[in-house]
This record gives C-alpha cells, sequence and structure tokens, in this order.
C-alpha cells in the first residue's frame, strides 16, 4: 500500500501510507464527489459524482475518460479488478462490471438490488455482493455460485464487505466492528468489536482501518 486517501466535500487528500505525511489534495471537484479505490500500483483512483463514474489520475491530477454511466440510482461503491481492466459498481438498482478501456457495461448482476457493496476476490475471478443478501459471483460470465446465510449479528448497517487475501472467508464491517465469516461453514467465526470508529478491512483482508470525525488508525 502506497497511500491512504481521504474525501471531506470533494477536497480529497492523499496521504503516504508510512509517513502519515499529505502528498497531495485534489479540490477542483463537485462538491457530492464520492471516493472508491485505488488501482494495484495507485496510479488511479475511482471517483463518482451520484451515477456517474470516474478514473483520477494521480500524477496529472486529471479526470480520465470514459465516464462510466450506466446505473438509475446514485451508486454506493466503486471498485477495480486486481488487473485493472474491469470496474465493479454497486447501487440501488444493480451491481455492474465494466470495461475500464472502453466504459462498456460487461455484466449486470442478477437480483442485486439495493446492493450496498461489491467487490473482487484477490485473483479477479469471484465478486462477492452484499444487499437483500450476500452472493457469490463468478466474474467473467456474471453467474451467481453461492447464496450465503446473511450477516445479522452487527447492531449498525454494514457498510463494507471484503474476502480475505486466500478468498476463503469474507469480512463485513460496521460501526460496530468487522466480522469474518468463513464461506465453507457460512457462519461468523471472528468479531472484533471498534467502536465508536467506522471501520474497513482493506482489499488483501490484511488491514483493518477505523476512523471516526477526529482520527484513523491501522490495525492487522
Amino acid at each position: 500500500a502506497k497511500f491512504v486517501v481521504t474525501n471531506y466535500r470533494g477536497s480529497i487528500k492523499l496521504w503516504d501510507f508510512q509517513s502519515g505525511k499529505k502528498v497531495s489534495t485534489f479540490e477542483e471537484l463537485d462538491f457530492h464527489t464520492k471516493i472508491g479505490e485505488f488501482n494495484q500500483n495507485g496510479s488511479s483512483l475511482l471517483v463518482w459524482i451520484y451515477n456517474r463514474v470516474f478514473v483520477l489520475d494521480i500524477a496529472s491530477k486529471k479526470l480520465i475518460n470514459p465516464v462510466l454511466l450506466g446505473h438509475s440510482g446514485s451508486i454506493h461503491t466503486a471498485c477495480f479488478s486486481p488487473n485493472g481492466k474491469q470496474i465493479l459498481t454497486s447501487a440501488n438498482d444493480s451491481v455492474k462490471l465494466w470495461d475500464k478501456a472502453s466504459g462498456q457495461c460487461l455484466v449486470t448482476l442478477e437480483n442485486t438490488k439495493y446492493s450496498k457493496e461489491a467487490s473482487f476476490s484477490t485473483d479477479g475471478k469471484k465478486i462477492l455482493t452484499f444487499g437483500t443478501s450476500t452472493r457469490i459471483w463468478d466474474a467473467e460470465n456474471g453467474n451467481c455460485l453461492l447464496i450465503l446465510q446473511d450477516s445479522g449479528t452487527h447492531n449498525n448497517d454494514i457498510h463494507s464487505v471484503k474476502f480475505s487475501h486466500n478468498s476463503s472467508n469474507f469480512f463485513a464491517s460496521s460501526g460496530d466492528g468487522v466480522e469474518s465469516w468463513k464461506l465453507s461453514v457460512n457462519r461468523c467465526i471472528y468479531k472484533r468489536l471498534a467502536k465508536p470508529y467506522h471501520s474497513v478491512v482493506d482489499r488483501y483482508g490484511q488491514y483493518l482501518l477505523s476512523a471516526n470525525s477526529e482520527k484513523a488508525f491501522l490495525t492487522d
């Protein structure tokens, strides 16, 4: 990991992961801009405004075409595939997989209305979605592979789900903390409370980032 990114009312700041020092600020973005994830080498960052997704080039500080446009409602999350060639978005209407180069929608996953989160496995072969149900998908053809029992032990809304580094588990995070669910047995095997912080697991399932309005910290 190279950077940590923060966003406040469209002012995006980039921080060095090791030193904690601010390295760049992007000020000329819309007040309603939201941030997604970096690509693998940290050269690009996904941002969106309502239902439009853009790629922000870190070096030039410019938004790169094409714009991804196809959701009927506001987007919740956006992330790159591990190879950086596809982009995955979740919104109230559906979860969509896009070709980054052309901006074309490759697949719209079925029965993913009201999805709050979507993410890739580390090898890019599977997709994890969370909404009215938690599902595993084949990233190549969009077929549903598994419907999982919902994680119901959080007192607050779940706002992030991520595969573990070997895709055997997935992590669900909320204002309560983080749960680890083992796919083979479909149950929670670990829970870490992190009140009063909102928590999220990184894309590789290695770090827990917790933050509130005043500070943020990382733990293994």
